[in-house]
Order: C-alpha cells, then sequence, then structure tokens
C-alpha cells in the first residue's frame, strides 16, 4: 500500500508559530534643526550601531509583534552659538525604540497592520573651548498603520514591501543646562518644553532567508523620517528667579526650534522559533 503524504515546502516550513528575533543593526543619522525662516541652525551626523529584539506570537487571525531597539554612539555635532560664532563638537547619542503591532491576516500576501510605539532620544551635546554643552531628552509616544505586501518568494527565500504612516502622540523634551549660568548668579534650572507632533512615515525591505536547513535570517534596510515641530517658549530660571537680560529685550526664553531627522539603516536577525 502506498500512502501519499503531502510534501511540506521550505517556503512554508521556516514560518513558526511563535518566533524570537535577536540581531544587530546599524543606523545612519541625519539631523538638522531650522529657525522660523528655514534657516539651518545646526546639525548632527553618525553612525549608530545597535541591537534589536523582537517578538512574534501567532494568532488565528492576527499575529502580534512586540519590537525593541537600542542605538548607541557618540556623533558629530556642526553649529553655532546664538551670537553667530562656528562650533563643531560630539553628541552622545541614545536612542530607544519600543513597538507594539497587531497585524491582521487579510491575506497571505498582504498584511495590514497597526500599532503604538514610544521612542526615547538622550543627545547630549559636549562641551568645547568657552561654549557650554547642553543635555537634552527627547521622549515621544506614536501611532502607526502599515501594510506589508509580500513581491518575492522561492524556495528558502522571500521579499516584502513594508509602509508605515506614523503620527506624534505625546512628545516632550526635557533640557538639563549641565551647570550653565546666563548671569553668573546660579546654574540655569532644568527645564521641559512639549514638542511640535508631526506625521512621519517608515518603509523597509525585509528579506527573510532559509540558509541551508539550519537558520532562518531577516534582513531588513529601511528609511525612516521623523520631523518634529517647534516647541513651546519656556521662561529661563536660575534658582527659580527669572533670567532677565538685555539680549533677550526682558525676560529670557527657551524653546526647541523645529527638525528633520532623516535615518537609513539596516537590521539583522537571526530567528529562533518557540
Amino acid at each position: 500500500m502506498i500512502v501519499a503524504i503531502p510534501a511540506k515546502t521550505m517556503a512554508e516550513d521556516y514560518y513558526f508559530d511563535n518566533e524570537f528575533r535577536l540581531g544587530f543593526s546599524m543606523l545612519d543619522m541625519n539631523y538638522k534643526e531650522f529657525d522660523d525662516t528655514n534657516f539651518l541652525l545646526d546639525r548632527e551626523d553618525g553612525f549608530l550601531p545597535g541591537v534589536t529584539g523582537e517578538f512574534k506570537f501567532t494568532g488565528q487571525n492576527a499575529d502580534s509583534y512586540l519590537f525593541a531597539s537600542y542605538h548607541t554612539s557618540t556623533i558629530d555635532y556642526d553649529g553655532h552659538t546664538q551670537g553667530g560664532i562656528p562650533v563643531q563638537t560630539d553628541t552622545e547619542t541614545d536612542i530607544i525604540d519600543v513597538q507594539y503591532r497587531l497585524n491582521a491576516k487579510s491575506s497571505k500576501q498582504h498584511q495590514m497592520y497597526g500599532g503604538i510605539g514610544y521612542r526615547f532620544w538622550r543627545r547630549d551635546i559636549q562641551s568645547t573651548g568657552n561654549v557650554s554643552g547642553i543635555l537634552e531628552h527627547y521622549t515621544w509616544s506614536y501611532g502607526m498603520l502599515g501594510v506589508k505586501s509580500r513581491f518575492f518568494k522561492d524556495y528558502n527565500s522571500e521579499l516584502s514591501l513594508d509602509f508605515r504612516i506614523t503620527h506624534m502622540l505625546e512628545a516632550n523634551m526635557d533640557i538639563d543646562f549641565k551647570g550653565f549660568s546666563a548671569t553668573g548668579f546660579a546654574p540655569l534650572d532644568d527645564k521641559s518644553v512639549n514638542l511640535g507632533k508631526k506625521t512621519n512615515f517608515r518603509i523597509s525591505l525585509p528579506w527573510r532567508i532559509k540558509y541551508k536547513n539550519l537558520h532562518t535570517w531577516i534582513i531588513e534596510p529601511y528609511f525612516e523620517k521623523w520631523d518634529i515641530g517647534k516647541s513651546n517658549v519656556v521662561n529661563l530660571t536660575e534658582n527659580g528667579v527669572l533670567v532677565v537680560l538685555p539680549e533677550c529685550g526682558g525676560v529670557c526664553g527657551v524653546l526647541e526650534p523645529r527638525s528633520e531627522t532623516r535615518n537609513i539603516g539596516v537590521n539583522f536577525q537571526v530567528v529562533v522559533p518557540f
């Protein structure tokens, strides 16, 4: 007697019910700040190596993803003081991103998804010469809507296009003046401002590869845009006393100008089923 058993293709075999994805990442960060006349105030550029981790939980009608990444390095700062003196220094940079996504199984080829995320950015501009540095902590939550579409598939790999729209929901920045005094009376007090919320996007090409029946890898090059709107103005104080200077025309204030970030990166992940 001959019993026919359907063969399971490799393209089906390298998908698992639940997965843990661990890997490393490289991010090329390009950041610019502008005033109200679109004059470039400063910019930061550099490569940030990082690590990523992701859990995928398979459901009957939708798959859940919990993703986190951490990038850190020292990048180049190029700007100038309020008096117009050029400043070149370094910025110690840390970026943490956490996301939860829910992918609806609308078809084998297309998946619509939505989710929420949280982003933390530590921007520590170093002092140089007679110019004092500043420490800024950016935090924002965001919502996302996207679609992932597979456009190529063969025996041991598949390539997809992943496009998402993100919108900032709550955005703030904490400022530490690192002991600088505007009047010589006392160090400036720490301040917080509300950042302008913008809509942004991310596009990527995740390539899933089965290697010699041993490991499954995901290689994902991507481009992302993060624009941030100008913040509100907060009065400067020293020990709670308003800072009043002639060059400010009275009470001095601080704000965060609008900015544009353009990131190009690639994630490399190994898939561990569980």
